[in-house]
């Protein structure tokens, strides 16, 4: 499997995050029991995601807070900043070639974020596309960087107090017949970015 931090860094990219506000301090209440800022040695135990490259990226093998529909928690972190972005990616969907089962848990899962963090932007390459790419070929096309599908949350409800700048919901694929979904929360701290750039 790829590495986490590369796997849904790639699918949250697409959004074009880069819009940054002052970070409010943080709340002991963020996903998965995560908040912006908290220190890596909080977390532990943790795991390099990539042991032979590291880049800042962990696994979080017991989140404060496990959710069913991510079992796998990440966070980017370094020493200045703490968290800067937390990540959850679902189990693997098998025999989904097409996408249609990814991109409906992803339909889902939107609606119950927009309870509680308000209105989304969606995201669909293939929404006025009718070709293989965007048929039984989705996931491949996932694969090689063709097409996007998602929600994200430019300024959610409550992101603020949990010093959240963005949140972004994807569907993703780990082969040309299996996907997964994803999730990712980035740090409002002006710091994040700034540690990001110099390799976080």
């Amino acid at each position: 499997m790829r590495a986490i931090g590369g796997a849904i860094g790639v699918g949250l990219l697409f959004f074009g995050l880069a819009e940054l506000v002052n970070a409010a301090p943080a709340v002991k209440d963020g996903p998965f029991g995560i908040y912006m800022g908290e220190p890596l040695s909080a977390l532990r135990p943790v795991a390099p995601d990539d042991p032979s490259n590291p880049n800042g990226n962990y696994r979080v093998l017991h989140p404060p807070k496990p959710n069913p529909s991510f079992p796998i928690v990440a966070v980017a972190a370094a020493a200045p900043t703490g968290v800067c972005r937390i990540v959850g990616v679902g189990s693997r969907i098998d025999d989904d070639p097409s996408g249609a089962k990814v991109r409906a848990e992803v339909d889902r899962l939107a609606e119950v974020l927009k309870v509680k963090y308000g209105p989304y932007e969606k995201i669909d390459d293939c929404a006025d596309a009718d070709d293989e790419a965007c048929g039984e070929g989705w996931a491949q096309s996932k694969l090689e960087g063709s097409v996007r599908y998602g929600y994200i949350w430019r300024k959610p409800v409550g992101g603020p107090v949990l010093g959240i700048l963005s949140i972004g919901l994807v569907a993703s694929s780990y082969s040309a017949d299996s996907t997964h979904i994803g999730i990712g929360y980035d740090s409002a701290d002006p710091a994040c970015t700034s540690a990001e750039g110099a390799g976080l």
